[in-house]
Parts: C-alpha cells; structure tokens; sequence
C-alpha cells in the first residue's frame, strides 16, 4: 500500500441509529416542509436522489431530523436483488424540504474520537467489498434486510484523516460535476417542455393573433406560422386548420420484446436493450443496464427502433417517455414510436410526454391508461398541427436535445471515472503524496 493504514472494524468507527416509524396516517400527497427519506432515495451505486416522494404533516420528533450531510444507509431494499441495500447517501442541502429520518434507513454515527471523515465512509460504503459483505448476510427473499451489526462488522484498512479528506476531496469533486450537468439537463429539458406548452397545448401564439397582440417569445416568421382563431373539435377548442388525430398518425407503432433469456448468446452485446429502469429520470437514453448480442436482436428483427424513436413504458410503471439515441430494441413493457419525417423526432418526443403526464396522473381506476397495450396505445387521440408548425419546434427543441444527450454522455464519463478511481484510491493503490489541497471541481 501507498498510504498509512490500520485495521479496523467499522464497529470501531461507527454507530448505527434506526429510523423512526412515522405514522401512515400524516402522510400526505400536496408538497410539505417534511419528507421522509425512503430506500427509495438511495440511486444505485449510491448516493442520494429525490425520487417517488413521500410528504408529511404530522408530529415532529427533533431527535429524527436530518442535517445537511448525515450519512444515512439503507437498511431494506424492496428490489429482488438488492439493488441499494447497505448503499450509503449524505442527506443534501435542498431549500424548502426538511428531511425525516424514517424508518429502514440507518443513521451513521461517528464515535469519539472521529477518526474517519464522513464522507469519505460515504464512499468506502459504496465499494464492491462492502456490497459484497453487506449482500452476502442479506436476509429475506422478496424483501432484502440487512443490519447494523452486519454493517458493523466489515473491516477496513483506514488511511489517516488527512489522506481520508483526500481522497474524499477527489471524489466528491467528480460527483458535484456530474450533480451541476444534472442540474443543466433539468434546466434544458424544462426549457424545451415550457415552449411545447406554449404552442401545443396552451396555444399562446393563436391567443395572441387573435387578440391581435404581438407573439411573445417567437420571431415573426414562426408567428405568421400559426392560425388566429379557434375551431371545436372532440378535444375542444383547438387552432383553425389543426386536426384530432391519434398516436399512430405520428409513425411505426412497434412493441418490444424479449429474446430467450435461455440462450446466453442473445445478450452482452453492444445493442441497447431498453427497459422501464433505463427511462427513469431521463428524457434520452443514452445508455441501458441491458444489452443485445447482433444474434438476440436479429432473432426478433422487426423491434429495431432507429435513433430518434420515442420510447414509452405502458405496463407496470406507466407514463414514462425517452427518446432513443442509437439504434435500440426494448422490452415487452414499452411502446414505441418510429417518428414520419413530417413530424420530427423531438415533436414527437414532447407530444407523447404530455400524454406520458396525463398516464402518470390518471389514477388506476379504469383509466385506459394504465397497463395499454399497443392497440389502445395507437388509437389515443392527440391534436396534430401542420408540418410546418412541428418543424419549427424541432429546430428550437434540437438545439436544447443535442446538449442534454453530450451532457449525459459526460456524466457517464465522470460516473465511470470515480468507480474507477473509487476501489483503487480507498486501498491505496493511487498515490496521494503530491496530492496537498482538497480539489474544488474538475474543470
């Protein structure tokens, strides 16, 4: 080894507090103050996410309020396999949310003296030892648990604090860059969904025409583009000249599918096999936890989606809309749609996101949204403007699409930098000697 280290049981380091059970009955749906921090907030590999939030308007117990940087570990994954399951997250710094340390999630408490930095024990908890030593005392089949003692028990060698916060420094550096491209793609995609609204579903423009203002926000050509009257339609009021159309008039409706898992030689090729986990939280896939071997894919020719195809989950979790990056197939769950010419690939991404909205918010009572299956899925209706419309929309939206795909690209990047780095700093096979300030940010 490169650096000082000593053997130690975490137990040595650390203990671990269990979440308090808040009562079902506060839990609310509208925003509040107070969330609870759930498995759910855990990403896989590590680190912590807002996602499926869950809000609460109850009694508050100060000893289960989270600070900024708590260091906080799953303890139950709902997963079959665990996916999260002793990952490590430090709680983060987001305006107007105070969060409540729930139960199934483990409090990191550092003993006295502190020898060990709690970031960089963010970190060591996300190595492939630790996961292996968390997964290998896993109880429960469906529902995987571990425990504080388990944690506990996993032994280190333990660099000094100063190479701690250097190593710490190196990585935390990596994941503010990947946290700041996340934040721009947000911005980009909110950007690019504000003037979908604008046009195709608040009509803004047609509005403004007919109440003879000036067309905020578009030049002049693009304004004399749209109509400046409404027509009734089956939708309601809708543009003069636009029509009700459906799903199947934007392009090829295809419905993916599995190859035989029980041929090996389908899989770990270098075609894209989309499934619903590859969708959350993006607008682009750019990468998918699957792949298809040339044979898998050609066993079932006709799933080939072409780059620029829209992807959207219809079964178990519905409501989600990507747009494919390269050539892809996917799976059972998902509908697809080839995009015309006419229409253009990112038109056609937002459209069937704000149908994607209205599927996420039907409820599941009776809605033919949920679980669609390709037929239904084809015959939703939708208001089609003309060609020239939709092409306008594509120049603007293709500009704020092309940066988020690069940038999503760069994350996996610096995603697949600091996993690297992450094994080889924390044994100490990197070294740090030259290393004398924490790094601020990688330019």
């Amino acid at each position: 080894m490169n650096i000082d280290t000593s053997l130690v049981s975490l137990s040595d380091l650390i203990t671990i507090k269990h979440g308090y059970a808040f009562k079902g009955e506060y839990f609310v749906e509208n925003k509040s103050t107070y969330q609870l921090v759930t498995p759910g907030n855990f990403a896989i590999g590590g680190g912590f996410q807002i996602k499926k939030e869950k809000f609460y308007d109850g009694p508050i117990h100060e000893e289960y309020v989270l600070k900024k940087n708590d260091l906080v570990v799953t303890m139950t994954d709902l997963s079959k396999d665990g996916d999260t399951l002793g990952y490590s997250a430090l709680i983060p710094d987001t305006k107007d949310t105070i969060w409540l340390h729930n139960q199934r999630v483990g409090l990191v408490l550092i003993k006295e003296p502190a020898n060990v930095d709690s970031i960089f024990l963010s970190y060591l908890m996300r190595t492939q030892n630790y996961r292996a030593h968390i997964l290998s005392g896993a109880t429960g089949s469906t529902v995987k648990h571990t425990s504080p003692s388990k944690i506990c028990e996993y032994k280190i060698y333990l660099p000094t604090i100063d190479v701690q916060k250097k190593i710490a420094s190196i990585l935390n550096s990596i994941d503010k860059k990947i946290s700041s491209l996340k934040e721009i793609n947000q911005t980009l995609e909110a950007i690019a969904q504000a003037i979908f609204k604008s046009w195709f579903v608040d009509f803004d423009p047609v509005h403004s025409k007919q109440q003879s203002k000036e067309c905020v926000g578009i030049d002049e050509v693009t304004a004399d583009l749209f109509p400046d009257s409404f027509i009734e339609s089956e939708l309601g009021l809708i543009p003069k000249g636009w029509q009700v159309g459906k799903v199947s008039e934007l392009g090829e409706v295809i419905c993916g599918k599995t190859p035989s898992t029980s041929d090996k030689e389908n899989y770990d090729g270098n075609i894209p096999f989309i499934t619903i986990p590859d969708m959350h939280n993006n607008i682009a896939i750019t990468s998918t936890n699957r792949y298809l071997s040339k044979k898998g894919a050609d066993s079932q020719h006709k799933k080939y989606l072409r780059k620029g195809s829209i992807c959207v989950s219809c079964i178990a979790t519905p409501g989600l809309v990507s747009k494919v990056t390269v050539d892809s197939q996917s799976n059972q769950q998902i509908n697809s749609v080839v995009p015309d010419v006419k229409w253009g690939d990112d038109f056609v991404l937002f459209l069937l996101r704000s149908i994607g909205e209205a599927v996420k918010t039907a409820g599941s009572g009776g809605s033919i949204f949920h679980n669609l299956n390709t037929s239904n899925f084809r015959e939703i209706k939708i208001v089609l403007p003309n060609a020239e419309i939709s092409t306008a929309f594509n120049q603007l939206a293709s500009i704020y699409m092309e940066k988020i795909v690069s940038n999503q690209h760069q994350i996996k990047t610096l995603i697949d930098l600091r996993d690297t780095l992450l094994p080889r700093l924390i044994s100490g096979k990197i070294d740090l000697s030259n290393i004398e300030e924490p790094i601020e940010g990688i330019a």
